[in-house]
């Protein structure tokens, strides 16, 4: 694990939901580059032709009142409609992505959350895409140091998620 001094190297993910099966699951990127991270796995498997980014998100503006799925760029606090590739050949699962800018989130670092029906295939599946793009699996307590290292909460607070965590 990279050393992180500032609070955020790697962009890193977790189920940070109860483990399926559940109605819905909870997947939490955090880290600088997690928006453009998960941008880039949305437009690489939302797109058939794979059109280059530019033409995606200067088209996406203009046709997002058309299909309620296509590429749109993901605006902090703002909630978005897309759809995930979770296994090659499978359809597409639906999800809701919520960003964050860096500051204003719970780590303090950019981050997105993604909320999708909570079937273990589909949760793991997604969690391989998010992989496969280059986000890692967050070490317990790793969300809480990262708000720690960037004064989003004091030490008394992050004490006590240590002892619920171990």
């Amino acid at each position: 694990m990279a050393d992180i001094a500032d609070g955020a190297i790697d962009v890193i993910m977790a189920l940070c939901s109860p483990p399926p099966p559940a109605p819905i699951a909870m997947i939490r990127l955090d880290g600088d580059g997690a928006l453009n991270l998960f941008e880039e796995c949305l437009i690489k498997h939302n797109s058939d032709e794979s059109p280059a980014a530019d033409e995606v998100c200067d088209s996406a503006a203009q046709q997002s009142h058309l299909n309620p799925f296509e590429v749109t760029p993901l605006k902090p606090r703002e909630p978005l409609l897309v759809e995930l590739d979770w296994r090659l050949g499978a359809p597409k699962v639906p999800a809701v992505a919520l960003a964050s800018a860096k500051g204003s989130s719970w780590t303090g670092n950019e981050s997105v959350e993604i909320l999708l029906p909570g079937s273990q295939p589909l949760v793991e599946g997604v969690l391989a895409q998010l992989d496969q793009g280059g986000a890692r699996m967050a070490t317990p307590g790793e969300f809480t140091r990262r708000s720690f290292m960037n004064g989003q909460m004091d030490l008394s607070r992050a004490e006590s998620v240590l002892a619920v965590i171990e």
